[in-house]
């Protein structure tokens, strides 16, 4: 017998070291960027990734400072603007404690060992505090 049932989405949590520098920050960020847009593509391991956080990475000296995201709607009054998730950090680190990237397998094709290969192929690990897949670090079977 036959069923189809749905495979939930894996949640993968990308951790910043908490030491990171502006250039740390900015090379994850271009890192993550990377290897999304490869696992993106069909056939590719990655449902989705919070672009708002890779942006924010991607700014390096103090990401929490300006995100600016904009959502259209059909007609050009429904819009929604966010300048600010969080308040000035003094210090990169301080903002790198709160920039976890979250991201999303494809519960159909996922496979531990291949997201785990694929993450360490593209994310130098001296750039991350962990990694966690589906509840568990990528340093753990």
């Amino acid at each position: 017998m036959e069923t189809n049932t749905l495979i939930p989405d894996v949640a993968c949590d990308v951790v910043p070291r908490r030491d990171a520098s502006s250039d740390d920050l900015r090379a994850l960020g271009l890192a993550l960027a990377d290897w999304s847009e490869a696992e993106l593509r069909a056939g590719g391991l990655l449902r989705s990734i919070d672009n708002i956080v890779l942006v924010e990475l991607l700014g390096g000296d103090d990401p929490s400072e300006i995100v600016f995201a904009v959502l259209h709607g059909q007609d050009d009054n429904d819009c929604l603007t966010i300048t600010r998730r969080a308040p000035v950090h003094a210090d990169p680190a301080e903002a790198a404690l709160q920039l976890v990237v979250a991201c999303a397998f494809c519960g159909p094709t996922y496979s531990r060992q291949r997201a785990v290969q694929s993450l360490r192929d593209a994310i130098p690990a001296h750039l991350v505090e962990d990694i966690v897949i589906d509840g568990r670090s990528w340093n753990h079977p």
